[in-house]
């Protein structure tokens, strides 16, 4: 097994994006097009095997500061960590590439899905040392019976009644006048490029746009969906301020999960909020609470890592 860092340029596309839409774990915000628009120059751990097939990633953007260097998770990147090929030594690629992180010594805060809790990466990282946070998302999972609960349940049929129409064919343009509505939603210096990333998704059919119309045809909410190998992930959604009591952010939810349902999806993750009453309008549409990793360490001094 050979562990090598490499830059964005020495990246073959079709390479890197083969890879993670057949990894155990890929999802749209993995693929090449993304990372290049939320961390332009992201570098990559490649691990391969014996004969220089890939069987393992891990994509990263580092930033050089004078006495260390940073690995944080990518900006508009729910999860990533280490992107597994199926069917191979998961465990062992996992505690090598861990050592090769602390050894080199970086200040690191990346997330790694849930399935990461399965086999215990935990335990394993603290042997080596590193903090481990557990934080929580919401999934529904699309191969059971599932159902909107309580107040939901009255949003729904309140937005129906006023008239609201869904619209899932509408560009991510109108995303920008929610935005202007809704400051409080993404920080300004961070908008641009959100709109870059939108624009790229939906022309390369990884993003849906569950939209709202008033019966009078406004424009009133829009919650964005990515969606990739049978899995979908809200990204984010935005409601006008005098519609925020119309219920239509469940109708549009529930719209997009009975469509993914139908069409044979097998997850679907909200990302998760530490915020209590957001955590409560996923769990009210549906949504189970999930564990995933948050991996942190902080590395020594420099000059104490020269003599260790």
């Amino acid at each position: 097994m050979n562990i090598q860092l490499i830059s964005r340029k020495e990246i073959k596309v079709e390479q890197w994006d083969s890879f993670i839409l057949n990894a155990n774990s890929g999802a749209p915000f993995l693929l090449s097009g993304w990372l290049d628009i939320a961390c332009p120059g992201w570098s990559t751990y490649i691990i391969s095997n014996a004969n220089q097939e890939w069987i393992a990633v891990m994509p990263m953007p580092i930033k050089k500061w004078v006495f260390i260097s940073e690995i944080r998770q990518p900006l508009f990147c729910m999860y990533g960590g280490i992107i597994l090929k199926e069917n191979i030594d998961q465990i062992n690629i996992e505690k090598e590439l861990l050592k090769k992180l602390k050894k080199d010594n970086y200040r690191i805060e990346l997330y790694f899905p849930p399935k990461y809790l399965e086999h215990n990466l935990s335990s394993l990282a603290q042997e080596l040392n590193y903090v481990i946070k557990n934080r929580i998302t919401y999934q529904i999972d699309l191969t059971h019976s599932w159902e909107l609960i309580g107040t939901a349940k009255r949003n729904l049929q309140k937005s129906i009644r006023e008239g609201w129409m869904v619209s899932d064919t509408e560009s991510p343009d109108h995303f920008h006048l929610l935005l202007q509505n809704n400051p409080h939603i993404m920080p300004k210096k961070f908008q641009n490029r959100f709109v870059q990333l939108l624009n790229w998704a939906y022309t390369a059919g990884y993003l849906t746009t569950w939209t709202g119309f008033s019966k009078e045809g406004k424009l009133g909410a829009m919650v964005l969906i990515l969606q990739c190998s049978k899995s979908a992930w809200y990204l984010s959604g935005a409601v006008l301020p005098e519609f925020r009591q119309s219920g239509i952010m469940t109708h549009l939810f529930n719209s997009a999960i009975h469509d993914y349902k139908k069409r044979g999806f097998t997850l679907f993750d909200f990302e998760g909020s530490q915020i209590p009453s957001i955590a409560k309008f996923f769990s009210g549409l549906g949504g189970s609470p999930i564990s995933y990793l948050c991996l942190k360490r902080e590395p020594l001094p420099k000059w104490l890592s020269w003599i260790r």
